[in-house]
């Protein structure tokens, strides 16, 4: 089983890795249910070196069916986790109809 804590900070990375958890989910506004950290957050907490980071990708706060202008954000931040070094990303989106859609991000699609 793979442990997975959800982060917000250093400190709760340090604490995740010292407890054993195989990795985080790194993130920011657990109060709105969840949005994608900062430039800053992302690289820190990579630069830490301590436990693999997964970096949650989701542009704001709301319901999870997003505009074309917001998949264009997602993947622009999906670009720069992977580059910083994050060993993936967590995302999701639904259709319209609120249905679950994994194809609804060109950048997945075209890998």
């Amino acid at each position: 089983m793979v442990v997975e804590i959800c982060s917000t900070s250093l400190k709760s990375i340090k604490n995740a890795a010292l407890a054993g958890a195989d990795r985080v989910e790194l993130c920011s506004g657990l109060e709105l249910g969840g949005i994608t950290p900062s430039v800053g957050l992302i690289e820190e907490a990579v630069n830490l070196k301590l436990i693999d980071i997964h970096c949650l990708i989701r542009p704001r706060a709301g319901h999870f069916t997003y505009s074309e202008n917001e998949k264009q954000i997602i993947e622009k931040d999906i670009r720069f986790a992977l580059e910083a070094g994050c060993r993936g990303g967590v995302v999701g989106g639904l259709t319209s109809n609120f249905k679950l859609s994994v194809s609804q991000f060109s950048f997945f699609a075209n890998r």
